[in-house]
């Protein structure tokens, strides 16, 4: 009512005035909620470009691990293979000796030289030292039922033919043991597979 008294009694040079004057504090709003809008905008840009950034660099963190992941399931698969080729190879040799392990890792000891694992209670020598000794009493013993009437010294000479590191090295080539046995590089590279001293 105050407000229509008022516009009543106001001339239309004021009204203009206070029409004018009201269009100046809108457009004054509007100016300062635009430029409010613009600052949103902008920061807004930057978020969605921050994010950008953010998911390119997730997206190469994702694709460095997957391709990581795929490496890693290529060497195991490259793994399982090598693995099941040295099973393979193990059973061949098991063949040709016509005796089943039931200790593999026994097997794979025995036929590990001490260039190939710096441990050398994991190579071989152990069981070299008690094989030397097992070796000299089956033949001893297969040499004393053989020749009942040979003399000591006979047959002293056939055990050390028989178990000389030659002859040892030729049944070695024979069982094709060389392919099978676990060396270091050097090793391998001097040719040890076909060394007699490490066939024996």
């Amino acid at each position: 009512e105050k407000s229509r008294k008022l516009i009543i009694g106001t001339s239309r040079d004021d009204l203009r005035v206070a029409e004018v004057s009201l269009w100046m504090d809108t457009l004054d709003r509007l100016r300062e909620q635009s430029d409010t809008l613009e600052t949103d905008c902008a920061a807004a840009k930057d978020a969605v470009a921050a994010a950008k950034r953010e998911i390119e660099a997730l997206y190469g963190r994702s694709e460095s691990l997957s391709e990581r992941m795929r490496a890693q399931d290529l060497e195991a698969e490259a793994g399982r293979k090598r693995l099941s080729e040295a099973e393979a190879e193990l059973s061949r040799l098991e063949d040709k000796l016509g005796h089943r392990f039931r200790d593999r890792a026994l097997l794979e000891t025995a036929l590990t030289h001490m260039s190939a694992d710096p441990r050398r209670l994991a190579s071989y020598q152990r069981l070299e030292f008690l094989g030397d000794r097992v070796l000299g009493l089956s033949v001893a013993d297969m040499l004393f039922t053989t020749y009942p009437q040979a003399e000591e010294g006979d047959m002293s000479r056939r055990l050390a033919d028989l178990v000389r590191k030659e002859t040892c090295a030729e049944v070695a080539t024979a069982w094709e043991l060389g392919p099978n046995l676990r060396l270091g590089e050097g090793e391998i590279l001097a040719g040890a597979r076909k060394n007699k001293a490490i066939l024996a």
